[in-house]
């Protein structure tokens, strides 16, 4: 069923116990991801500020399919037209999925907050910043451009490996003064491991606290 806002704002559910689920749009402002309250319930809400977003939400060969149908606009296309335009605004979501669901997310570009998320955490994206914070489960990620911010880590298998940005860290047993390319540290009892890669992006790892 699809919940409809003025023009700005669409929310649709699905009832599934599919383990994976796959996430591919293409320019995004940001997703932010969370668990939903129950054991089946998936839940995509998206807001354009310029025109109703539109997008698919399905079960289909056994995973579920979470795909945007917007177009994208090349500036050959625009033509002349181009230059009265302002900058674009892509549309945000909030996705609500069960706990311990396997997630595989890709876009070109565009941000990623989660925060707790509870579940294996697949993400692949061209540029954006991706802030995660107390993540408790297998976290594989490729970036190539953009930073990466992770917060709260603990009782983890860590490896970070950046081609041409810095990785910055407050865990490591070695000297951090400066930054260097590459980190793979165990902390505390770990279960669960946070596999990093990217080309020119910036990684930030900071442990927990407690």
């Amino acid at each position: 069923m699809v919940y409809t806002y003025g023009q700005e704002v669409v929310e649709q559910r699905i009832e599934s116990k599919a383990k994976n689920i796959i996430i591919e749009f293409d320019l995004i402002d940001h997703i932010q991801l969370f668990n939903a309250v129950d054991e089946s319930t998936i839940t995509v809400r998206a807001e354009g500020s310029v025109q109703s977003p539109s997008f698919q939400l399905e079960e289909t060969d056994g995973h579920v399919l979470i795909r945007d149908n917007e177009l994208l606009v090349s500036e050959e296309s625009l033509g002349d037209d181009k230059v009265c335009m302002i900058e674009p605004n892509y549309t945000s979501y909030q996705i609500y999925v069960p706990k311990n669901r396997t997630l595989y997310i890709s876009f070109m570009e565009g941000n990623f907050y989660s925060d707790k998320y509870e579940g294996d955490l697949n993400l692949k994206v061209e540029d954006g910043i991706i802030k995660l914070k107390d993540m408790n489960f297998p976290v594989k990620l490729s970036l190539n451009a953009g930073s990466v911010f992770l917060h709260e880590i603990r009782n983890t298998k860590i490896d970070a490996e950046t081609n041409l940005g810095i990785l910055v860290n407050d865990i490591s047993e070695e000297d951090s003064a400066m930054p260097n390319k590459k980190l793979l540290q165990t902390i505390g009892n770990p279960n669960n491991s946070i596999v990093i890669r990217t080309i020119l992006a910036n990684i930030y790892l900071y442990g927990s606290k407690d």
